[in-house]
């Protein structure tokens, strides 16, 4: 919960993914898993999805067809 609360804190304190190549799409690493978010705005960061590191993010259902966005 601390990540969450980064995240509701300083939403523009995660870093970039790098697979998206994408400057809206940032995340928090917590353990294991990266907290992977939109920033829309700084006051609402909108959670896209909790993924384990050991897996291809190509593989969620998030993002497989998505293209990079910039």
């Amino acid at each position: 919960f601390e990540k969450a609360k980064q995240l509701e804190n300083h939403p523009l304190s995660g870093r970039p993914v790098p697979e998206l190549k994408s400057t809206t799409i940032k995340q928090l690493l917590c353990g294991n898993h990266r907290i992977i978010y939109k920033v829309e705005t700084e006051e609402n960061p909108v959670i896209l999805t909790v993924h384990h590191q050991s897996r291809l993010l190509k593989n969620n259902p998030a993002f497989a067809d998505k293209p990079p966005e910039s």
